[in-house]
């Protein structure tokens, strides 16, 4: 059976792992995204930025987070 590639939304399907990262500690929320890269706000007070093309952190800032992050 062939694999059918579709194109939805900047998607390819079937989708692929491109990279995967260990964090230290679990996440506290679900991720915000903006065109380049992941904010994960994390269980111990921090808050993340991870290139969606490498996995790479490009900055990690103590912030106390109640709610999801957001990206606009």
């Amino acid at each position: 059976m062939p694999i059918i590639s579709l194109r939805a939304a900047g998607f390819t399907f079937p989708l692929l792992v491109k990279w995967t990262v260990i964090l230290d500690v679990p996440p506290a929320f679900p991720p915000a995204y903006d065109g380049a890269r992941a904010f994960i706000a994390l269980r111990d007070d921090h808050l993340i930025s991870l290139s969606l093309a490498t996995g790479t952190s490009a900055w990690t800032v103590e912030a106390p987070t109640t709610a999801a992050p957001a990206a606009g």
